[in-house]
């Protein structure tokens, strides 16, 4: 036997056990160590984010004032986003891991920021809904104070927009929907005043506030800027409303200095009184009108002295007639008038009468008009042109028309 061959002979053999210890576990504790980096230090996580990133989905719910806020723009850590859907819902797809803001504009409101954090491996994160607020806010101002002598109650509602100055700048128009139980139809903010006030008193039967729309609950406004129409709904408030709308803009109210028309008729026989001033300095003739038999107003130079001007042309005489059907709304005789002419609503019902119009005419004394009983009428002389929707309305009816007054 040889030196070398006795050598190899005398070398101890690798069984599988030593293979085990010494090649197959320290490969394993190496690689359970790498797999511990990776799942427990930021260096392993950050490594695992690299090869495996994270694609979240983040959805939420854009509202404004309440309501869904359709094609609000959306960015995603200044970068453009979309817009939201017709039902105001967000999906942002493939949102990486780490703290994000979301930002959202819509017109008509404040722009509103939110922050949030996706984390490793998340699927889906659900943020709720984003409340925007709106640049333009509705007041709403009523009180209602009971009559002694008969079941009615006396209201003073004020309706303004509030907003900062730019905002009430850049404003238009302004149409309120005044609440229940008052008539339905649109009436329009006071043009020339920075809060776009509408103001109106006058009386209400106690039992029209228990309709299914309650009583002075809620009041709308649709405002309308050069980009778009906003829509805003109040309840009231318990704020008065700003000293702008101290005074009625519709023409009416305790405040008014004068008034332009009265309510005329009744049981008793016709009367005729002299025009007062109004606020504009402007006087308005009144005529009387005969008892509840006709609904015919009289001469001006019979029952007593006229000291309202001299009406060079006949008066429009607008008949509120309940048409047979029992229809709950009712289309009224359109007519035009102009500046300085007479115009009489004659209560041709068996029931009492409130007459409401539209676009405020300086002068419209409402609470002389919110009650016209049987037969008689309110008598009215305009003192600006423009158009006018008018509405007789009764306990179960109503009555609608137009009216234009031109210049002569």
């Amino acid at each position: 036997m040889t030196t070398q061959e006795r050598q190899t002979s005398q070398r101890p053999q690798r069984t599988p056990r030593d293979m085990l210890s010494h090649l197959v576990l320290p490969v394993v504790v190496a690689v359970l160590g790498a797999v511990l980096v990776t799942a427990l230090t930021p260096f392993g996580q950050n490594l695992r984010e690299v090869l495996f990133p994270t694609h979240a989905v983040v959805i939420a719910n854009v509202n404004l004032s309440g309501h869904p806020a359709k094609n609000a723009t959306v960015s995603l850590d200044d970068a453009p986003a979309g817009t939201t859907s017709a039902d105001g819902s967000l999906t942002l797809a493939d949102v990486r891991a780490g703290t994000h803001v979301l930002h959202v504009e819509a017109f008509g409101a404040v722009p509103a920021d939110k922050s949030f954090v996706v984390d490793r491996q998340a699927a889906v994160i659900d943020l709720g809904g984003i409340e925007l607020q709106t640049v333009a806010r509705l007041g709403f101002y009523v009180s209602l104070t009971p009559q002694t002598s008969n079941p009615k109650l006396d209201y003073e509602i004020a309706l303004w927009i509030e907003g900062d100055e730019q905002t009430l700048a850049d404003i238009n128009k302004v149409t309120y929907s005044l609440p229940d139980p008052l008539p339905a139809k649109p009436v329009k903010g006071k043009k020339g005043t920075t809060f776009y006030c509408y103001s109106k008193a006058g009386t209400v039967k106690i039992n029209d506030l228990f309709g299914p729309g309650g009583s002075f609950t809620a009041a709308q406004a649709e405002v309308v800027f050069s980009g778009g129409t906003l829509k805003l709904n109040s309840l009231p408030g318990a704020g008065r409303p700003p000293g702008a709308c101290s005074k009625s803009h519709d023409g009416t109210g305790s405040d008014s200095a004068g008034g332009g028309g009265e309510k005329t008729g009744g049981s008793g026989g016709g009367s005729n009184s002299g025009g007062e001033g109004s606020e504009d300095g402007s006087a308005h003739d009144q005529d009387g009108s005969t008892g509840s038999g006709g609904g015919n107003t009289g001469d001006s130079d019979e029952g007593g002295d006229d000291q309202g001007p001299t009406e060079s042309k006949d008066p429009i005489v607008i008949s509120c007639a309940l048409a047979p059907g029992g229809e709950t709304y009712q289309k009224g005789p359109d007519e035009s008038a102009q500046i300085g002419q007479q115009v009489r609503w004659v209560n041709d019902s068996k029931e009492t009468m409130s007459l409401d119009i539209t676009d405020d005419p300086p002068g419209w004394d409402a609470a002389a008009a919110d009650d016209v009983a049987p037969g008689g009428a309110y008598v009215f002389t305009f003192t600006e042109a423009g158009p006018h929707g008018y509405t007789c309305v009764y306990p179960a009816h109503k009555i609608s028309g137009e009216l234009a007054v031109a210049e002569p």
